[in-house]
């Protein structure tokens, strides 16, 4: 079978999107959203550009019919079109109905049909195109379940991208106050910096090398510098 028939959660599906898109690569083979079919229940929106990784989980109302490709790959211009498109309604009444209402997501083997059925809604639907498969793209969920097994290291120093870093906390943000979990992790299985928000994102930053020597450096540039600011404001509280 060639085509995929699924309704997934509205807010969902949405928050997830959001929260991937800063991960999305600029090239041909990292530039794509991936729709990760899991289980009958869950569904991976999941992006990447070799730097910083991104999976969000999306909820699962309906199968209908799955394929036999394994996932659904667009755009991120798509993404952003689709966020931009289905809005939910102003009125907060409303907006909680439509929330836990469902897309309907048809994909065959070059389009995506996203279609909102809803009596609060005009029943908008998008056709969007669906990106073939590249020759090769990372095993994302594999890469952050080998670095969240790693055990939690608080004695390693490493520095980090802040641009990377700024990813997460736009991907925390999606997920309307939730607080962010960071967790530096060195073991065999990965060096990195694991971010999980709850239970509906999880993504993985890579570090920078810094020579030990520097980091000494550093501090004791630092030390030098506000060490000598202490002893006159002793004084004077004295």
């Amino acid at each position: 079978m060639t085509t995929t028939d699924i309704g997934l959660g509205r807010a969902s599906l949405r928050k997830a999107l959001a929260a991937v898109l800063p991960h999305v690569g600029k090239n041909l083979a990292l530039g794509r959203v991936r729709l990760l079919m899991h289980s009958d229940e869950h569904l991976f929106a999941i992006a990447t550009d070799g730097y910083s990784t991104g999976i969000a989980r999306v909820a699962v109302h309906e199968v209908y019919a799955l394929s036999d490709l394994p996932c659904i790959d667009i755009e991120p211009r798509t993404a952003k079109e689709l966020l931009a498109v289905f809005t939910p309604p102003k009125d907060k009444d409303q907006r909680s109905v439509w929330e836990t209402e469902s897309f309907r997501v048809v994909a065959t083997t070059d389009q995506v049909t996203v279609t909102e059925e809803s009596d609060l809604a005009d029943n908008r639907r998008l056709e969007v195109p669906r990106l073939g498969e590249p020759e090769y793209y990372p095993n994302v969920t594999e890469v952050t379940a080998v670095h969240l097994r790693s055990a939690p290291s608080y004695t390693k120093r490493v520095g980090v991208n802040p641009g990377y870093l700024a990813r997460f906390i736009a991907s925390s943000k999606v997920y309307d106050g939730e607080h962010l979990l960071v967790e530096p992790r060195h073991g065999a299985g990965g060096k990195g910096f694991t971010f999980r928000v709850g239970e509906d994102f999880a993504g993985v930053l890579l570090p920078q090398h810094l020579e030990p020597a520097e980091l000494a450096a550093g501090d004791t540039w630092w030390v030098d510098l506000i060490g000598t600011l202490t002893t006159p404001m002793r004084e004077a509280a004295a």
